[in-house]
């Protein structure tokens, strides 16, 4: 796995191991369960989580460095079914898990900054949609 995709399969895990959904790579999911994906937002499972990369810049070190800074930004795109206190909720626990934290992501290390949060309001099927987008800064190897 390349960088990004061990740092975004990483940070599935951390959300998984939060209790806050259920992470498979293969992104099959029932109904009844949160899923956790990866680059898409499909319609199934009712409950969805939803990691995308999006502006993932870097910074040469040195021209001899084995690193670059790299400083890709995450979006964490949810939808809940009941209260949108819901949604607040899961902010509270994502900012816990992510923001001003030294990150074990695999085999990447980062740690996680706050960007920006909104309440998307609500779909065709009731379910409460909200957007959270955090920085993850790290060294990638060369």
């Amino acid at each position: 796995m390349s960088w990004h995709s061990t740092l975004l399969d990483g940070l599935a895990e951390q959300i998984d191991h939060a209790d806050l959904g259920v992470y498979r790579e293969n992104g099959q999911y029932a109904d009844s369960e949160r899923g956790i994906v990866m680059q898409v937002y499909p319609e199934r499972p009712i409950e969805l989580i939803s990691l995308s990369l999006y502006l993932p810049e870097r910074t040469l070190l040195s021209p001899t460095a084995a690193h670059d800074l790299s400083t890709p930004r995450v979006q964490i795109r949810y939808r809940l079914m009941g209260s949108p206190f819901g949604g607040i909720d899961m902010f509270d626990a994502l900012s816990a898990l992510i923001d001003g934290k030294h990150l074990a992501l695999g085999d990447v290390t980062a740690t996680g900054e706050y960007v920006s949060f909104a309440d998307l309001g609500q779909d065709a099927s009731a379910r409460h949609e909200f957007s959270t987008n955090w920085k993850l800064t790290g060294l990638r190897p060369l």
